[in-house]
């Protein structure tokens, strides 16, 4: 088993689960099985507006499409939850995916696979959020890459200077001041452009010397 798998075991016992589900028979087991795994666990009903940030995961029982009107399941839930459907609708599957739903239980609720729902509802969960950071970071980046190319363009024609200076003196400010090259980039644009609204002509020189 992986390290991950590992972890994800070993966390069980410390899980804050919450199930959204009235009370009856079918909801006692799900309950019991669930501390019987080692979670401690919370009931409510009907489906709350607002979740506890304390929770670690959700059991919710979805009736219709209309969980995804819930606020906080929007952009996508915080934390994993698990679908509890009496039907396997086309609509509402396509709305649980849609909202982020990681796992899933049919009814009527049986203690055998709710174990399994609920580790790979947050096996699945964390391995989004890791993906979407790295999409974030590498956005970032990306954006950054096209300011500072903006930046180098934007002192080689004030200053009548090849691309490899330009680019170098701007790492150099960015190193002298501890800031990112993004940043100076930026304040190198913003000059720019503010010279031009003041001047109202369509070339200014932007002095930014190097000390060499």
């Amino acid at each position: 088993m992986s390290k991950a798998g590992e972890a994800l075991l070993r966390e069980l016992r410390s899980l804050r689960v919450l199930v959204l589900h009235p009370s009856d028979q079918e909801r006692s087991e799900l309950v019991n099985q669930l501390k019987r795994i080692g979670c401690t666990v919370s009931v409510e009903w009907p489906i709350p507006t607002t979740i506890d940030p304390e929770i670690d995961t959700i059991f919710c029982l979805v009736e219709d499409a209309s969980i995804e009107t819930l606020p906080w399941v929007r952009p996508h839930p915080a934390v994993p939850v698990v679908a509890i459907a009496q039907f396997e609708h086309p609509t509402v599957i396509r709305s649980l995916l849609e909202i982020g739903v990681t796992g899933f239980i049919g009814k009527p609720i049986r203690t055998f696979g709710v174990l399994t729902a609920l580790i790979m509802a947050r096996s699945i969960h964390r391995y989004e959020r890791i993906q979407s950071a790295k999409i974030a970071k590498l956005k970032e980046r990306m954006k950054s890459h096209r300011v500072i190319a903006q930046a180098v363009q934007t002192l080689c024609r004030a200053n009548d200077i090849g691309e490899g200076e330009a680019y170098e003196l701007i790492r150099r400010q960015a190193t002298s001041k501890r800031l990112s090259m993004c940043v100076i980039a930026e304040s190198i644009i913003n000059t720019s452009e503010l010279l031009t609204l003041d001047t109202q002509k369509p070339a200014n020189t932007i002095q930014l010397s190097s000390a060499k």
